[in-house]
């Protein structure tokens, strides 16, 4: 019995403590022994967990949902034998984070079926613990799984849900990291004034807890608002207060990121020397912390910069280098967007025999990877490029297609519009319901006032009677006094 009650201690030590650090590969192997030296449920679960936990942050998250899947299911196994209701307790929150964080990566993967899935059976054991914050925080994950299904009404509705159930709870800090998500969210639709209503809440939060990190990407969100509606100037203010909060914390990775946004942001101003300095910047910290998908986007961001100042020679050399870089990694979605802005260049220095070769090659892919808008982009590029060679069978048949493909693509656009719209009137139907419930609230205000008045039994005193009907006698004299005069 000792020895039970030690491993749940050291259980609940794990849970406490597992992402707080991440585990270098070298202490992979001295879990591994831990799985080949005992039967405990308890220690197999936690070890495949933190195995989980080491390929995950080593980004191999192939590797990590297979050791994570192993301690799901040894502890969903487990939770049928008899035990302690501490040992339920203990595993059924173990087993929720297994859900919670096998759902993500499942989100990620494209598999949004099984993260559901995942993600409500977390729900179910957060609850079954009344674990407040742990439900809150699981609502949040299901609004982000329905941002990855590109479902922003469905992604409102679980955001709400966690803001509601965090408010009703004082529950500060949760509140403040939902009510970031769902102001980004409002943002989407155009709710502009919802939008940077919850996010500046989140901002005074995150000022008043001195959470950098929270304020910096809480920033970043509130830039991006300002940057959707062209005030860029204001979106540049936040992008930098973001950034040297990044700076501050160490943080490079977001500091590349923050680069990048600044680069945007100048890029739509028209201004290609500071864009490109600032992209310049964040490909400099995406080399230096070896992230080659952020490398391979920001070459392709100041090719493209450089594209569409007309500068072609510039731009081609960029492009090159994000494609050999995106080739490298297997990112067939890089591969395309790369390629038909590299075609775009080569119809520019008209080079069309190469664009049409390029593009030939590539057009299966985004068949395969069934993005519309890279299937259209592809068709219109080879109809360009085959016009202007002089094969115009090849031109009339990519042209078709691009007008089929662009077609549903136009038709998506008027659902995705059409689903935004649906959302924009639930959030503004909330705002009515609330001033419905004011208005009502203030009504009950009276009635209760009138009611203890009446239960006052107020009697008006003989003094204020005897002026009463002096004034009224007043009052009516003068009156006979003008019908006479008449």
């Amino acid at each position: 019995m000792p020895q039970k009650i030690f491993f749940i201690l050291l259980f609940l030590l794990f849970l406490t403590i597992r992402k707080s650090f991440a585990i270098v590969p070298q202490e992979v192997d001295s879990l591994k022994n831990v799985l080949q030296q005992t039967t405990n449920d308890t220690t197999l679960i936690t070890t495949y967990g933190l195995i989980g936990d080491a390929f995950y942050y080593n980004n191999q998250p192939d590797s990590a949902i297979y050791y994570w899947e192993e301690g799901k299911n040894i502890a969903t196994q487990s939770l049928q034998k008899e035990h302690s209701e501490l040992y339920y307790f203990v595993v059924q929150e173990k087993l929720s984070v297994l859900y919670n964080d096998l759902a993500y990566l499942y989100a990620n993967k494209g598999k949004f079926d099984l993260a559901t899935s995942y993600f409500r059976e977390c729900l179910y054991l957060k609850q079954k613990n009344k674990d407040v914050k742990g439900e809150v925080s699981t609502y949040n994950n299901l609004g982000y799984l329905y941002i990855k299904k590109d479902k922003i009404d469905s992604a409102i509705y679980f955001n709400k849900l966690a803001v509601k159930i965090a408010k009703a709870n004082h529950l500060e800090e949760e509140l403040a990291t939902s009510s970031v998500q769902l102001g980004h969210l409002y943002g989407k639709i155009g709710a502009i004034s919802l939008a940077l209503k919850h996010l500046k809440n989140s901002e005074a939060y995150y000022q008043k807890t001195n959470n950098t990190l929270s304020l910096a990407r809480t920033y970043n969100n509130i830039a991006k608002i300002y940057e959707s509606i062209d005030k860029n100037d204001v979106a540049l203010e936040y992008f930098f207060k973001s950034l040297q909060l990044k700076i501050k914390e160490n943080d490079k990775y977001g500091t590349a990121i923050a680069y990048n946004n600044i680069g945007a942001c100048y890029q739509k101003q028209n201004e290609l020397e500071l864009a490109v300095k600032y992209n310049t910047k964040a490909l400099q910290l995406f080399k230096e912390v070896k992230n080659k998908h952020g490398e391979a986007t920001t070459l392709n961001n100041i090719g493209y910069l450089f594209l569409d100042n007309h500068i072609p020679d510039s731009a081609l050399v960029y492009l090159q280098q994000s494609l050999a870089i995106r080739k490298e990694i297997n990112d067939l979605s890089g591969i395309i967007a790369t390629s038909i802005n590299l075609s775009k260049v080569f119809y520019m220095n008209k080079a069309y025999n190469d664009a049409v070769e390029l593009l030939e090659n590539i057009y299966p892919l985004a068949l395969e990877v069934n993005n519309i808008q890279y299937i259209t982009d592809c068709n219109y590029q080879l109809y360009k490029n085959y016009k202007a060679i002089g094969n115009l069978k090849k031109a009339l048949h990519h042209f078709e297609e691009h007008k089929q493909y662009e077609s549903i693509l136009f038709s998506e656009s008027n659902m995705k519009e059409a689903s935004l719209l649906h959302a924009e009137i639930d959030a503004k139907q909330e705002m009515y319901n609330d001033s419905i419930a004011m208005v009502l609230q203030l009504k009950n205000n009276k009635d209760h006032w009138a009611k203890e008045l009446k239960s006052t039994a107020y009697i008006i005193p003989k003094s204020s009677v005897l002026y009463l009907v002096i004034v009224v006698l007043l009052l009516g004299f003068i009156f006979y006094f003008f019908r006479k005069r008449k």
